[in-house]
């Protein structure tokens, strides 16, 4: 399969980007989910992958000692 990551993930089904490539782009410095939709188009669909996004975001951080959280703020009341 041309194209296929072995042990990837499929983490934003809109724009086929998988965990590895969003892994990356944080380790490379994005620290938001909107600055991995600049770099790679995820999560700049549907938006429903972002929190997953920003959760692979934190688990890179940790890797590397940093023990900031990305803030995920819940929609307001009927909207």
């Amino acid at each position: 399969m041309r194209g296929y990551l072995w042990g990837a993930l499929l983490v934003c089904h809109c724009h086929r980007v998988n965990d590895a490539t969003i892994r990356s782009i944080a380790r490379e410095g994005a620290r938001t989910a909107e600055e991995i939709g600049e770099a790679c188009g995820a999560g700049t669909g549907c938006g429903g992958c972002k929190p997953a996004i920003a959760g692979l975001i934190v688990s890179e951080g940790a890797s590397r000692g940093v023990a900031s959280l990305p803030m995920i703020l819940a929609p307001e009341p009927g909207t």
